[in-house]
């Protein structure tokens, strides 16, 4: 299921990119879908709406669609993320600056670098019995933590400082899909 969600998610992104904006939507519209063939049912959390309404609304943005564009930024922010999501932090801020909440968004920004921080700090005690399966854990929680404050210092303005955090993320776990999404966008 999360690779169908990011499979349409990454063509949205590309199509934004090509101003195929209708496209896009189209493509993130199906990314909200829980089709039967994946034997996958609606949670009661939102999964992953907040990053999926952000760039919808950054679609309908570029249409000049500002009410539709409104709606979904509004959307983002009320999504209800799953435990554990933390990334998805960066994107209802964002929806907070296109909203006009830059207060808000620069302290959900300044949480996530924290976060990270937090998580650094206790994801390098393992527990895990077997040595292989804990380095790879410990390698995806270290990249994770990393990937927080990257996008933290991302949406401060912190580019140079963000890079070097995507880098990180990215040197610790390769396979740190949205690490490389983001670092280079």
């Amino acid at each position: 299921y999360w690779r169908y969600v990011d499979a349409h998610t990454l063509k949205a992104l590309q199509l934004i990119h090509d101003k195929k904006y209708n496209e896009a939507i189209t493509e993130l519209e199906a990314a909200l879908l829980y089709p039967e063939n994946l034997e996958v049912g609606q949670p009661s959390d939102d999964e992953r709406n907040a990053l999926i309404y952000y760039y919808m609304g950054v679609a309908f943005d570029g249409m000049n669609s500002t009410k539709q564009a409104k709606i979904s930024f509004q959307k983002s922010v009320e999504s209800k993320n799953r435990a554990g999501m933390y990334d998805l932090i960066y994107y209802q801020a964002k929806s907070h600056e296109k909203l006009g909440n830059s207060d808000t968004a620069q302290e959900m920004f300044k949480n996530l670098i924290v976060r990270g921080q937090e998580q650094m700090d206790k994801g390098s005690h393992n527990s895990l019995v077997a040595v292989e399966e804990a380095s790879s854990t410990n390698n995806k929680k270290v990249s994770n933590s990393y990937y927080l404050q990257a996008l933290g210092n991302k949406g401060l303005g912190n580019n140079e400082e963000a890079q070097r955090l995507f880098e990180s993320a990215l040197k610790e776990y390769n396979n740190n899909l949205w690490a490389k999404i983001m670092m280079n966008n």
